[in-house]
């Protein structure tokens, strides 16, 4: 037979009661990884809406790739990175 609570604050004071936004340790889980980024884009879909935005243009990029003025300069220089970097610098540009 299931044993009951000492008291009915100790049930209430479990984590499961928390709601969900007070319980930081089960949203920072990883499994609830794609959960928090459904949120922080509704955050911002939510808000552009409230500020009376339509619509936006989204730009996808990389600072990482470095301009073709900086990888030409890096095949001349003594300081350039390593051949494996350098390739994968050249496969980067063509993007």
């Amino acid at each position: 037979m299931p044993t009951s609570p000492s008291h009915p604050s100790d049930q209430l004071s479990s984590p499961s009661y928390l709601i969900l936004v007070e319980h930081t340790n089960f949203l920072l889980r990883d499994e609830m990884r794609a959960v928090r980024f459904a949120l922080e884009y509704a955050k911002a879909d939510l808000l552009l809406r409230d500020w009376g935005v339509r619509s936006t243009i989204i730009v996808f990029g990389s600072a990482r790739v470095p301009s073709p003025e900086r990888a030409a300069a890096w095949k001349e220089a003594a300081t350039a990175p390593d051949e494996k970097a350098k390739r994968r610098i050249e496969r980067q540009l063509r993007w």
